[in-house]
């Protein structure tokens, strides 16, 4: 049996058939019953939608009903619905069939194409780089170079100090009080020609940078003979000695003028009073203060090889024959203070051997072999020779053995300044009374670095080295000497690490204000086999004469 019903209404009919009827009959009988035409509904059988030649037999059909509409109504809806909608040029915003905006997909392209041209980028990018820096190569480097310049910038200094001293000349006449004859303080400046012991120029070879092994630091030395000399080093010319003799009365008659200027209590051979101002002096301002201690760096047994321009203020005291040109022989170091004077050990000037004198200074000097130095590509400025023409040793030296070890080298000309070649500052104030004890200090120096193979090193060297009490060398030495704590220094004591033959005269710094380099002592003596032992050395404290180095010191 096939039951119809028409969807939508509660109408429904029976067909009891007991053969299958074709749609077509089917839709007869409908026709025939309920009056519908067959092409205003069609029939689905059993939920599908039945065709011309479908078969139906038992089961539901249901009878679905055409809609009917007028003609072109559901377009007029559509094209009244996109009047409303606004035109748009944006393609980007668009989507394609996968719901993807246009503007992602151009995007990702983008990035994909930048990517794959990275590495010509960075190509290009090296080789302008590498185009711009061989055409600054190829073009001369910029250079200031006028001698009429170079004087003038060299004579500026002195001038300034002469300036100076004659407004301090100018500014203190009114007030001065003149001396009693008997209150004048005995005050002598000595110009030395040497006498020093045959074993520190053992090797008298015209290499200016061999130095043989048998240099020692304890030099067992008479009294030192006070004597005059000039740079030119022969005393047994008669104009030499016209010359020296009118050169000490002018100096004496200088330095008298000095005395009326400062603190009567402080004599020339007595040791400075910490309290004092030295600041005050009259010849304070004739050192260097602001250019002075800069070191260019980033160290002599056990010594390391110094970086170039570490130490720029450590001069080289050479050495030759009286009445010769020899090439000069470096046996003691120095340190320059302003640009005429070094200071340095007055054993190093005084009792030279015989027919030697101190025959030059040099400034600037890091490898001994090699003018100008250099360090990979970058070179420092050539070395500045000079020769002495005063050399004042203290009045006091070795009075008792190896005290006042302490002398001044006036320059021929002044020293010109630049990174390689400044002096080291000087202390005053409160660094005066400071013992240092304790405290670490630097030594730097061409002297032996290998005790066991004795032999000058061609390169600076420098160590640390703390300051200790003086009681270690008072042990050390009670054989040799009495040692002063107001005069000199104990420094080192640790084995295997000293200074050395070659290094006398030499500095001993320590980095204080700034950070700067002040000088603190001189070497003076050690160990005869320096750093086989753990005996410390020697060194003249510089707070005890730095009076005395103002008095002796001229613009």
């Amino acid at each position: 049996m096939l039951n119809v019903k028409i969807a939508g209404t509660r109408v429904k009919y029976d067909f009891n058939s007991d053969i299958p009827i074709p749609v077509h009959e089917l839709k007869h009988r409908i026709e025939e019953k309920m009056g519908l035409l067959h092409d205003q509904y069609y029939i689905i059988y059993n939920g599908r939608l039945t065709q011309k030649d479908d078969i139906c037999s038992n089961g539901y059909a249901i009878i679905v009903p055409r809609l009917l509409g007028g003609k072109g109504g559901f377009g007029s809806m559509l094209r009244a619905i996109g009047a409303q909608i606004e035109k748009t040029t944006n393609r980007e915003a668009c989507r394609d069939l996968s719901g993807r905006r246009l503007r992602d997909i151009n995007e990702e392209k983008r990035l994909k194409a930048w990517i794959e041209k990275q590495t010509k980028r960075y190509d290009e990018a090296a080789e302008r780089k590498k185009k711009k820096l061989e055409k600054l190569c190829a073009e001369p480097r910029h250079e200031f170079k006028d001698q009429r310049y170079e004087q003038e910038r060299s004579e500026l200094p002195e001038k300034v100090e002469d300036a100076v001293e004659e407004g301090f000349k100018a500014a203190t006449s009114g007030i001065k009080r003149k001396l009693e004859k008997d209150d004048q303080p005995n005050k002598r400046k000595t110009i030395l020609d040497f006498e020093i012991d045959s074993d520190e120029f053992e090797d008298t070879s015209d290499d200016s940078d061999d130095s043989d092994g048998n240099d020692t630091l304890v030099t067992k030395k008479s009294k030192t003979k006070q004597q005059t000399s000039t740079d030119s080093g022969n005393s047994s010319d008669d104009t030499g000695k016209i010359s020296e003799s009118t050169e000490q009365l002018k100096s004496e008659k200088y330095e008298s003028s000095i005395d009326n200027e400062i603190n009567d209590k402080v004599s020339s051979n007595e040791s400075v009073d910490a309290k004092s101002d030295v600041t005050s002096h009259p010849h304070w301002l004739l050192l260097e203060h602001r250019k002075c201690g800069n070191s260019n760096s980033d160290r002599i047994v056990g010594g390391k090889n110094a970086s170039l321009g570490a130490y720029p203020w450590i001069a080289r005291i050479g050495y030759n024959k009286l009445g010769t040109h020899d090439a000069l022989s470096y046996r003691c170091g120095g340190t320059l203070i302003n640009p005429l004077y070094v200071v340095t050990a007055a054993h190093c000037v005084v009792n030279l051997p015989e027919n030697y004198k101190v025959g030059g200074i040099r400034l600037g000097e890091h490898n001994t072999l090699t003018d100008p130095d250099c360090v990979r590509k970058f070179c420092a400025e050539p070395v500045q020779d000079f020769v002495p023409k005063l050399i004042i040793a203290h009045e006091d030296y070795n009075q008792p053995v190896f005290k006042n070890d302490i002398a001044l080298i006036r320059l021929n000309k002044p020293a010109i300044y630049n990174e390689f070649v400044r002096p080291i500052c000087m202390i005053s104030g409160d660094l005066l009374m400071k013992s240092f004890i304790g405290e670490i200090a630097e030594v730097a120096g061409w002297g032996i670095y290998d005790i066991n193979d004795p032999k000058a090193s061609t390169i600076l060297q420098t160590i640390k080295l703390p300051v200790v009490e003086m009681d270690k060398c008072e042990q050390s030495f009670r054989s040799f000497t009495q040692v002063s704590e107001q005069q000199q220094m104990c420094v080192g004591g640790i084995l295997g690490e000293d200074s050395c033959g070659g290094d006398s005269g030499g500095p001993l710094m320590k980095v204080l204000d700034g950070p700067r380099y002040y000088l603190i002592g001189i070497v003076s003596f050690g160990a005869k086999a320096c750093g086989a032992s753990k005996t410390p050395a020697i060194y003249s404290k510089i707070a005890a004469y730095i009076t005395w180095i103002l008095q002796h010191i001229s613009a």
